[in-house]
């Protein structure tokens, strides 16, 4: 009797484990019929939320302004005195200290007057005087008169300036030396600011880049006070405004040099003169 509960009780004890572990086995998320399994483990792994990358903020490029080119003011990058001359020409004050950058072939003692040559042609044959205007003065030439011989201007210089200003024209000016440029530069291009007037070229240079060759010198000694004869090529460049592309440019005007030099009053100065002009080009602005 004992052996029989006994075996009846085992039996009840096998029906019971077998039921919690076939619970385990078809509910493998832990409920049955919606019911929840408080402390199951199951075998389904919830999967983790995958962190979600930010989309990079993309901060858009501004356009580059847009910078448009003054036809009544030349550009500020020509507003130092002779823009784009050699280091060696250095600034002292409002003049330009050509001399450092004057190279001679020639004697040694020639190297004064090639300077004073080289002079000349920078601060008066290519000058503001270029600029085409109404009408001039003679005291408008009077740097220009202080550089010439005394001798020169009694018997020649006085007589050609004063043709110059009765009848300005570019021939008129040659024969003094100097750039005078009358109406527009070249078809499709204008001088900046008003006709005939300076305020386009206000706290600007009027002329820039200026180059010019080594000066071949040699000693005159043919009359009774001895002279310097300096030959060099020599060029320099406007700032125009291109109408048609509407933008800066600039004209450049190349010259062939010979200058006779004479000493005056302790100074070196302008004798005579031949000096000749090829046609000019046009091209983009650009200072050296």
């Amino acid at each position: 009797m004992r052996s029989r509960v006994i075996t009846a009780v085992a039996c009840v004890v096998v029906l019971l484990v077998g039921s919690a572990v076939a619970l385990g086995l078809t509910s493998p998320d832990g409920s049955v019929d919606g019911a929840t399994a408080p402390n199951v483990v199951t075998s389904r792994t919830t999967p983790t939320p995958t962190a979600t990358t930010p989309s990079p903020v993309v901060t858009p490029t501004p356009s580059p302004s847009v910078v448009k080119n003054n036809p009544n003011l030349a550009p500020s990058s020509v507003s130092e005195l002779w823009a784009g001359r050699p280091k060696a020409a250095a600034l002292e004050g409002d003049r330009v200290d050509w001399c450092p950058a004057v190279k001679v072939s020639g004697p040694k003692s020639t190297k004064k007057a090639a300077c004073a040559a080289v002079a000349f042609v920078f601060d008066h044959r290519y000058s503001r005087l270029s600029l085409p205007r109404k009408s001039y003065e003679r005291s408008d030439f009077s740097a220009v008169l202080k550089s010439i011989s005394s001798n020169t201007r009694q018997t020649a210089y006085d007589s050609r300036l004063s043709s110059f200003l009765s009848s300005p024209s570019r021939a008129a000016g040659e024969n003094l030396g100097l750039v005078t440029l009358q109406g527009n530069p070249g078809i499709g291009y204008r001088f900046y600011g008003p006709a005939n007037s300076t305020k386009g070229y206000k706290d600007r240079s009027v002329w820039i880049n200026p180059t010019w060759s080594t000066v071949r010198t040699r000693q005159d000694f043919s009359r009774a006070a001895p002279r310097v004869v300096a030959s060099f090529s020599a060029s320099a460049s406007i700032p125009v405004y291109n109408t048609g592309r509407k933008r800066d440019a600039m004209m450049t005007v190349p010259s062939t040099v010979t200058l006779t030099m004479r000493e005056d009053n302790g100074k070196w100065k302008v004798a005579s003169f031949q000096i000749h002009r090829t046609p000019p080009t046009f091209g983009s602005l650009a200072v050296r």
